[in-house]
């Protein structure tokens, strides 16, 4: 922890800077495609769970879960009729 010096006697502690909460990888960005479209999506992992971001035309769709896979599925809500096609495009093995 850093501290300083205030008008007083006692130490005044500086926050930590962003970067120690625990951020474990950058963001991923995919691009999934089914037989009409795109949608892109960015991935993040932050302490242990996944949030993901999908473009729609109303604007992001978030969503959240334990891991990259249900976090895009919950994403993807948006595209209820066709979010199948777009999961069958995810890289599995890029997520694993």
């Amino acid at each position: 922890m850093v501290h300083r010096r205030t008008r007083g006697t006692r130490p005044a502690l500086a926050r930590s800077p962003v970067r120690s909460i625990g951020y474990t990888c950058g963001v991923i960005v995919l691009r999934l495609v089914c037989s009409t479209f795109w949608v892109d999506v960015r991935l993040r992992e932050i302490n242990g769970r996944w949030i993901a971001s999908a473009d729609t035309l109303a604007g992001p769709s978030l969503g959240l879960g334990k891991g990259a896979v249900e976090a895009v599925e919950h994403a993807l809500e948006p595209f209820n009729g066709i979010a199948d096609e777009l999961l069958a495009s995810l890289p599995l093995a890029a997520l694993a």
